[in-house]
This record gives structure tokens, C-alpha cells and sequence, in this order.
């Protein structure tokens, strides 16, 4: 119930909201969850981040390659 009222709280400001597991992430990307998520961890290192930000990272990633 509350990952619906997130859902259309999303989608009341961005109409293209997508909902995804870790492996659509990765598809969406281009690879594979494992792959996504070498990534993100590549770019929180290089930004010198703490890896709590990995799930962030690897939605926005993925979000990335979707586009507008």
C-alpha cells in the first residue's frame, strides 16, 4: 500500500516514473544488475562517497539511459 502512494506521488511530479527490481535496473542500463551496481560503486568512489548511496546510484544510472 505504501509503495503505491510513493508510486503516484512520483507520477503526480514526473509523469515517466518507472517502478523496477535491481535486474530491470540492470536491463534498463544495458547489462545486468551486477553490472549497474559496479558502476554506481565506480562512480561513488570516484566522488568519494559512502556506498549507502549505491541504491541511488544505480536508479539514476539506470534513469539516465531511459532519458526524457
Amino acid at each position: 500500500m505504501l509503495e503505491g502512494a510513493l508510486t503516484s506521488a512520483a507520477r503526480s511530479v514526473v509523469v515517466d516514473t518507472r517502478i523496477g527490481t535491481g535486474k530491470e535496473a540492470g536491463a534498463w542500463f544495458g547489462s545486468n544488475k551486477a553490472g549497474v551496481e559496479d558502476e554506481a560503486d565506480r562512480l561513488l568512489q570516484a566522488a568519494s562517497l559512502h556506498n549507502r548511496y549505491r541504491e541511488a546510484a544505480t536508479a539514476a544510472l539506470a534513469g539516465l539511459v531511459l532519458g526524457p
